[in-house]
């Protein structure tokens, strides 16, 4: 990650960047993020709660994927922890954000954490999201991320720190021009694909260690078997 830094304030260096706001390059999607007071605390905790709550349709056997806040420290996210139904997608705060998302946690001890979505998933209304408008996503989610302590520090609120979709917005970008940003993403697009792969790749083999290890312990299959299920995975 050092090394896309450099290379990112390298192509700043090339040649005259602009300074622009974050609706000018992306398209910032996110719920109407309210203002914290003691007397709404409850509400609010309860619309973060309503696929998680007394409402069991929404998330039971659901196949949807839905990202939570905490889950955007992952930076890179191909998967999610938890899923919803049809019913918590069309009755709730969740909305669909495409793959190549770049993704802004904006309440509490995650606001300001940045990730980057490897597929098409559901957020809450506790993130924002960055959907690039035909501008590189390498150098969005890249610069995003260089910047994630200065996002973190415009945070406000007396109970509980949090960021607005206006913040986003308005936050300012350098951009280079186009002929630096497009060999830049051509160079940097091929490393984050591999790296997402290699996520992928991690996240497969420690189910198969989880799967296996039991009953290799217990002796219900051999080294064999489990060497052979292995290779069938990879």
């Amino acid at each position: 990650m050092t090394e896309f830094y450099k290379m990112t304030r390298n192509c700043l260096k090339c040649e005259k960047s602009a300074s622009i706001r974050g609706s000018q390059i992306a398209h910032v999607s996110s719920v109407k993020v309210p203002v914290l007071s003691p007397s709404s605390i409850p509400t609010i905790w309860e619309e973060i709660q309503d696929l998680t709550g007394p409402k069991s349709s929404y998330w039971e056997n659901g196949d949807i994927p839905w990202l939570t806040s905490g889950e955007v420290r992952k930076q890179y996210i191909s998967e999610t922890e938890n899923h919803i139904t049809n019913e918590g997608l069309e009755n709730s705060s969740a909305k669909w954000i495409p793959a190549g998302s770049i993704v802004i946690a904006l309440y509490g001890a995650t606001a300001g954490e940045v990730g980057l979505t490897a597929t098409k998933m559901t957020t809450n209304q506790a993130i924002s999201s960055l959907i690039p408008k035909g501008i590189g996503k390498s150098y969005i989610f890249l610069h995003m991320l260089h910047s994630k302590v200065n996002l973190a520090n415009k945070a406000t609120g007396s109970v509980q720190q949090n960021l607005s979709k206006n913040l986003i917005e308005t936050f300012e970008t350098l951009i280079p021009n186009d002929k630096i940003l497009y060999e830049f993403e051509n160079k940097t697009s091929l490393l984050f694909d591999k790296i997402i792969k290699n996520f992928d790749e991690s996240h497969i083999l420690a189910q198969l260690r989880d799967l296996l290890l039991p009953k290799l312990m217990s002796g219900e299959i051999s080294i064999r078997d489990a060497e052979k299920m292995v290779e069938d995975a990879a």
